[in-house]
């Protein structure tokens, strides 16, 4: 036999012996089957055990959403109360969102929007506990801002100037939009108490950071008030020579 028919016969012996040998995914498959067969008990369980989940997980997921569903039309019912001014029922019904759906993104918001609809019905004890919660669970510093600074004119309204300060440092801490006003209504109780230099420093830094802000002109006067030379106001945008912008009319 001539050496390229014993390599011959040698690669088809082999290559008949691969083919023999069983696949081993359809070993693998065999012996789950196998098991399965033998464990079927297991198998019944474990399938039910899954599928109990999985309905779980559907019906958390459906009530969830069911629930902010509710939440949302009854947020927007008491807005509305809210823009026809109606403080009063427009308190009630944030506050019962609020109760209702506490853990809901409405439900927090309707603590703020409570705390406001108190305040414009002249109900200030009433609006500090919501006005507190939210700020306390704000989801930004931006509205932790604006809370505390209403919860501090709320405490003010209900007689408690001191931790009205309080709350209003707190504001004057964050770097937001609310923080001019935090600023003045803090110098504006600093002078109230009879704190002249924090008043006055108060109201210099207000001016330094917002000279022409809504309250820049009654943070000149009272400076003046105190004996202090406020700085001047920023010139005002006009035409060269004094003259003003002429007024243009529409016809």
């Amino acid at each position: 036999m001539t050496q390229a028919a014993s390599t011959t016969t040698k690669r088809e012996r082999f290559r008949r012996k691969d083919l023999r040998q069983p696949d081993e995914f359809i070993s693998l498959s065999r012996r789950a089957i196998e098991w399965g067969q033998q464990n079927l008990r297991l198998v019944q369980i474990g399938a039910a055990g899954l599928l109990g989940v999985l309905l779980l997980v559907g019906a958390i997921t459906w009530y969830v959403q069911a629930r902010a569903e509710r939440a949302a039309r009854a947020y927007y019912g008491a807005n509305e109360l809210f823009k026809r001014e109606q403080w009063g029922e427009a308190y009630e019904s944030f506050r019962a969102v609020a109760n209702d759906y506490g853990s809901t993104s409405y439900g927090r918001l309707a603590k703020l929007y409570a705390g406001r609809a108190a305040m414009k019905a002249g109900k200030p004890a009433e609006a500090v506990p919501m006005l507190r919660e939210f700020a306390n669970q704000a989801p930004d510093p931006a509205l932790e801002q604006l809370a505390l600074v209403e919860l501090a004119a709320a405490l003010e309204a209900s007689g408690d100037a001191s931790s009205a300060r309080t709350e209003l440092e707190r504001a004057v801490a964050i770097d937001g939009p609310a923080k001019p006003e935090a600023q003045i209504s803090l110098a504006r109780l600093a002078e109230a108490a009879g704190e002249k230099d924090k008043a006055i420093e108060l109201y210099q830094k207000y001016l330094e950071e917002d000279p022409d802000g809504a309250s820049a002109e009654l943070a000149r006067m009272r400076l003046v008030g105190l004996g202090v030379t406020p700085p001047p106001a920023p010139p005002s945008l006009g035409f060269p020579g004094g003259m003003s912008m002429p007024q243009i009319q529409i016809q």
